[in-house]
Parts: C-alpha cells; sequence; structure tokens
C-alpha cells in the first residue's frame, strides 16, 4: 500500500519586528531523514518546513570546497540521481510563522487523503501579540514582550482528519528515562496519537539524544539517532491499517440481569487474575489498566473487560457484553451497562480465538513479558485485521500462550487454572538467566547469610553451594577466600551466568534439590532463600533426605527462609535502584493462599543512555514452613545439632521475620 504521508519539519518563527524574531534550535534534519526514508518506500510525501531547516536529499548536494573536485562532484552526481527518482512524490511547503504552519497543516488534512501525519517540526509554542511593525528601536535598556499561547496543533488533527495515522513528537532536555517515557506517553493518549517518538537532551546538546518510541500499548522501542528514520517508518508501514474494525454500541442494561450468574464468576476470574500482577495501570495512580479478561457466554457471544477498566475492583460498569461480531463487515456489536464504554480494542481477537478455538471459554491478555519462546513476528495495530490475522498465525494449533511482541501476551485456556499454568514457569529463572541479578538484586544486597556462612564454615572445606542460581553466594565466598566450592542448580542457563563469575574450574551440577545424585559428598551445604521451592512438608523431607546422603558426617546444612508464623504480611512494593549499566524499576506483588505464596513482579530495566530497555514478568510459587516444622522435618532426615537465628544472626524470636538454619549431620 503505498502511502501517502504529511512530515512537518524544522521550527516555526514569531515575529517581533520587521527584522526580529524568536525561534529555536531545530534545523529540521530528523524530519528530513524521516521524508527520505518514506520516498524510499514508495510513499508520496508533503514536506511542510521552516524557513531554514533542511529539506530531503538537498545536504548531500552540497559541494565542499575543501575536499577533491572530481570526487565532490561524482558524490554530487550520484545524489542528485538517487534525489530525481523521488522528486514526483516530494511535494515541499515552505513556511515561516506558526499561523502558515497552522494554515498549511489544516488544509492538507483537510483538503487532500493523507493517510499518515509525522508530526516532527519544532513548533513555537508562544507568539503573535509581539509583533510589532517597522523596527522595535534600540536605544531602550529594557525590552518587555508580551507572547500569547499558540493553539496546539497535534491536538487538533484527529478533529482535522479522524482516520490519519498520527505520529507525534515529545522533546524534553535533561530529563531521565522514566520521566521522559511517562511524560511523552500521556501527551500521546492526550492527543490521540498512534504512535509517540520521545527524546530527551542529554546535557542540553541536540546532538545527544535518548530516544524510545512508544506505541498506545505502551510497547518501548529504543532506537538510536541513526535507526531512528527507517525504524519509524518501518513501524508505521506495520502499524497503518485500512481495514480497522468499528464498534456499534447497544446502551442495554437488561444483560446484566439475564447474565448475572456469569458476570459474577468473570469479575471473580478478573479480580484473581489482578492479584498475579498481571494489569498494569495506564500511567501511575491511574484506575485504568492495560490489556483484558474474556470469557465465553453459554447462550452467544462472550463478556469481556472495557477499554480503560478497573481490574483491580471490577465494576460491573466495566464489562461489555459481546453477542456478535461480523468479521465480513468488520464490526464489533456490544451490549454496555454505562454510556461511553466500549469493549477492548482487542475484541476482534478474543472473538476470532472464540471462534477457532472451541476448546477455549476464557482469555487472557495483559501487558506482560514473560520470554515466551512462541512470539509473534510483527507489531500490527490493535483493533485491525492484521492483528488478528497474525495473533490467530500464532494459536491456531493448541498453542496456550503467545507473547506480542511490544504488546504483551494472549493466553487462553479451558478455565482459569490453565490460564495461570501458562504464566507459572518461574520466567525470569528460566528464561532471562542474564538479567537474574539485576531483577533480584534487592534480595542480594545483604551479606548476613553469607556472614553466617564464614562462621561455620572453614575456608579449606568442600561446599556444595545448592540451588546456586547464578552463584552470587559463591562469588562472595570467593572473595573471602574459599577455593573449594562446587554449584548445583536445575538451571544450566543460571549455571552459566555463575561459571562467568566464578571461572570455568569451579565444578556445576544441573540437578534438583530433591533427587541429588552426584556421587561425591561434601562438608557443607549451603541454600540461600531457596529452600521454601520444596513447597509442602513432604517436598522438605524428601529434599532433606537428598541433602542428608550428600553430607560427610559432621557436614551442616546451613539455610535460610521466611519465618512463618500465620500473621506475616507480604504486600506490594514499587522499588527503584540500580545495577550495573541499569536503572531498574520494580512493582511487586505477593499474594498468600494457605501455606503458599505467589510472587509477581513487573521489572522494567534500561539503560542509562536509552539504548536498551527491557520488561520481565516473573511469577513463582514457594511453600511457607514455621520454624516448628523444619526443626520436626530436620529431626526427622537424621539432623542431629540444629542451630535457629533470627534477623542480624541474633537469638531466634518468633516475631523475627527471617529464619536462619545450621544443621548438623
Amino acid at each position: 500500500m503505498a502511502l501517502e504521508v504529511i512530515v512537518t519539519s524544522g521550527g516555526t518563527i514569531s515575529k517581533l519586528d520587521d527584522v526580529r524574531h524568536i525561534g529555536n534550535f531545530s534545523r529540521g534534519t530528523t524530519g528530513a531523514f524521516i521524508a527520505e526514508e518514506f520516498l524510499k518506500n514508495g510513499a508520496t510525501v508533503h514536506y511542510v518546513h521552516g524557513r531554514e531547516s533542511k529539506r530531503p536529499f538537498r545536504s548531500a548536494l552540497v559541494i565542499d570546497p575543501t575536499k577533491p573536485k572530481d570526487e565532490e562532484i561524482e558524490r554530487a552526481s550520484l545524489a542528485y540521481d538517487e534525489f530525481s527518482q523521488y522528486a514526483d512524490r516530494l511535494h515541499e511547503h515552505r513556511i515561516e510563522t506558526f499561523e502558515e504552519y497552522f494554515d498549511t497543516v489544516k488544509g492538507l488534512l483537510n483538503q487532500g487523503s493523507p493517510d499518515v501525519i509525522v508530526l516532527a517540526a519544532a513548533v513555537g509554542d508562544y507568539g503573535g501579540a509581539g509583533y510589532q511593525e517597522g523596527k522595535i528601536s534600540s536605544g531602550e535598556e529594557v525590552l518587555r514582550l508580551e507572547l500569547l499561547r499558540n493553539s496546539k496543533v497535534i491536538s487538533l488533527v484527529k478533529q482535522w482528519n479522524p482516520k490519519v495515522f498520527q505520529v507525534g513528537f515529545k522533546l524534553l532536555s535533561r530529563s531521565n528515562l522514566d520521566n521522559l517515557i511517562d511524560v511523552a506517553y500521556q501527551h500521546g493518549i492526550k492527543n490521540h496519537s498512534n504512535l509517540t517518538v520521545a527524546n530527551t537532551l542529554i546535557e542540553g546538546d541536540f546532538k545527544k539524544r535518548a530516544t524510545v518510541l512508544i506505541t498506545p500499548e505502551k510497547g518501548l522501542i529504543p532506537v538510536s539517532l541513526s535507526e531512528l528514520a527507517p525504524r519509524l517508518v518501518e513501524i508505521v508501514n506495520q502499524r497503518v491499517s485500512k481495514r480497522h474494525y468499528r464498534t456499534r454500541v447497544d446502551t442495554n442494561p437488561d444483560y446484566a440481569t439475564a447474565l448475572s450468574g456469569e458476570i459474577t464468576d468473570f469479575q471473580d476470574y478478573v479480580r484473581k487474575l489482578g492479584q498475579l500482577n498481571l494489569f498494569e495501570p495506564y500511567f501511575e495512580d491511574s484506575e485504568m489498566q492495560f490489556g483484558f479478561v474474556a470469557t465465553r457466554v453459554l447462550s452467544k457471544g462472550f463478556l469481556i473487560t472495557s477499554r480503560g477498566s478497573n481490574k483491580k475492583e471490577m465494576p460491573i460498569e466495566d464489562i461489555v457484553y459481546v453477542p456478535q461480531v461480523d468479521f465480513d463487515s468488520r464490526t464489533v456489536y456490544v451490549n454496555v451497562n454505562s454510556p461511553g464504554k466500549k469493549a477492548a480494542l482487542n475484541a476482534n481477537v478474543a472473538a476470532k480465538i472464540f471462534q477457532k478455538r472451541p476448546d477455549v471459554d476464557i482469555i487472557l491478555h495483559a501487558h506482560v513479558f514473560p520470554g515466551v519462546k512462541n512470539k509473534t513476528l510483527t507489531d500490527y495495530s490493535p483493533g485491525t485485521q492484521e492483528d488478528v490475522d497474525e495473533v490467530l498465525s500464532y494459536l491456531l494449533n493448541g498453542e496456550q500462550i503467545v507473547e506480542l511482541v511490544n504488546h504483551g501476551i494472549i493466553s487462553v485456556g479451558a478455565n482459569l487454572d490453565d490460564i495461570v499454568a501458562t504464566l507459572d514457569v518461574e520466567p525470569a529463572y528460566v528464561n532471562f538467566p542474564e538479567l537474574y541479578d539485576a531483577i533480584y538484586h534487592r534480595f542480594q544486597r545483604s551479606t548476613e547469610f553469607v556472614d553466617l556462612v564464614s562462621k561455620v564454615i572453614g575456608h579449606n572445606e568442600a561446599v556444595l553451594d545448592l540451588a546456586a542460581g547464578t552463584g552470587d553466594v559463591s562469588r562472595q565466598l570467593q572473595e573471602r577466600g574459599y577455593r573449594n566450592l562446587s554449584l548445583a542448580d536445575q538451571s544450566k542457563g543460571m549455571l552459566g551466568v555463575a561459571k562467568e563469575k566464578l571461572g570455568e574450574k569451579v565444578p556445576v551440577y544441573i540437578t534438583s534439590m530433591r533427587k541429588m545424585e552426584l556421587g561425591r559428598t561434601y562438608d557443607a551445604i549451603i541454600l540461600r532463600q531457596a529452600i521454601n521451592y520444596l513447597m509442602d512438608y513432604d517436598g522438605l523431607i524428601g529434599g532433606l533426605r537428598s541433602m542428608h546422603a550428600h553430607l560427610n558426617y559432621g557436614g551442616r546444612l546451613v539455610f535460610n527462609a521466611p519465618n512463618f508464623n500465620g500473621d506475616a504480611e507480604y504486600g506490594d512494593k514499587y522499588l527503584e535502584y540500580q545495577h550495573g549499566d541499569y536503572n531498574v524499576k520494580v512493582n511487586e506483588m505477593n499474594a498468600v493462599d494457605g501455606r503458599v505464596i505467589t510472587h509477581t513482579q513487573h521489572c522494567v530495566l534500561s539503560k542509562k543512555d536509552g539504548s536498551e530497555i527491557k520488561k520481565v514478568y516473573d511469577l513463582n510459587k514457594f511453600g511457607l514452613f514455621t520454624k516448628d516444622e523444619f526443626e520436626h522435618a530436620l529431626h526427622e532426615t537424621e539432623f542431629n545439632h540444629l542451630q535457629f537465628f533470627g534477623k542480624g544472626l541474633t537469638g531466634y524470636t518468633p516475631d523475627s521475620k527471617t529464619l536462619y538454619c545450621v544443621a548438623t549431620k
């Protein structure tokens, strides 16, 4: 599909008199590159540019007299030939003032048939009232100006042309990346942009920028300045569509009575999924959350959460009934309980899944990234036929979960347990071993466990670091002079990271805690924050027997664990810290069901220069044990001398949140 594109570029001026003006530093370099890239991709481009702005392909036509004449002429000749290929599809509109910019953009949107507008121009925010005919005298010591605020053209684009695909820009200076993303995302939502280019000047320098492309789903795509134009054009070509679905809304509260039982179950499903930290808010303190849940209705159609619904509370007003989706006319028919509500934008995807997968009764879409291997390739706009076709192609062979590029996951199942099972794979541990230390740095900062090991185990003793993960405990022990260390863990990936820290000569074993068969024994086995993964008392007994069998007589088992006393609270946490090159933001939730705690977290890791942004979702479960249960299990598995400590390695008290134990064979 050949696109017709408007690209605005460069700065506008505000005239003070006949010879002076207020302007900005923009030269339109980025806009010119974007226009060139669209032309190379077959588009027709209307280039609206400031008086001093760069223009597509013109820079390459300038001769540098300091360089060899023949080489410069040959280079310029090639540039001329390249420009000639696209000249008939390039229409340039020169402007100076804000008023000229306003009228030109409005005219192109109203009178033409553009598919895309890229608002890259640095438009003056103030102007107009300060203009004076002639020349302002320079004899005054102080010159006072009164400038009026100009209209925000970006806020008017969709009024002038509701169907145009809008790319907005938001520029800050000396802002950190988190603030840039929050400000730019809200700017895009407010102005109905289909894509936002967020920039912050590093140290106030236009040539040093951190740049992130932000989708309306809050997909974050970091790009360098050199790759901005081709990446932007690539994403626009993917996301612009003439095959959008429309919604036909019927405000009919009667369905709530007819489906009251199914609605009650639906609310329960959504709230339970909400406890798994699956629904990211649009922005801080917002009750609107990304994603959707949909369940099949026995009679006909399905229930689905509304756009921007509050999935924590899940009020009935945020539940929409979809009796029918007409795929031929691309129309979603909905019944709503409250005026102004619409079905989630992906309702067309949900409808197609229900149609093609009779085994599916519940669908979850969440903006989380657990590292699923079944991944889409292309980032299409939600609410389009392209998006339906792409997602379904990854779910037609019985798959239960697919990760959408820049857009989270869709999980399907016959019931809620099926959905949770697709997520309960310890994603950070299994899929992101290289990021594990950054994600869980907060649990590695305390040295208490290593301090205890150093007190009860000699430097020359043979030590097995069990459930060693990335080897952080062994690294600290190496630094304290321990040399006879071995590591064991279930994950080959985690042990690979550990060997990078500790060196290739350190023995490693891929094994579980319950079924170790290492063929040797040790003077000590240590487990930091891992024994609870044995889950229940039977699992604890099995694991302790295996550890006992791998200890020499007089050997010690050293572990720590939460001290469950029945009243423990595991609340939500919001954390920010630095780890290596990453700024890390964590939203942690913990849900306790009896003796099992489900830990979930969103983690956003961003390089300080904006060159990399990663989102990781993690879910893992572990059992909770009391001190008496540990003591009973240790005696049952023939550990004799037991020592228990609390936080600070002081004597154990029942109200201690942390439990340390040294058990001797």
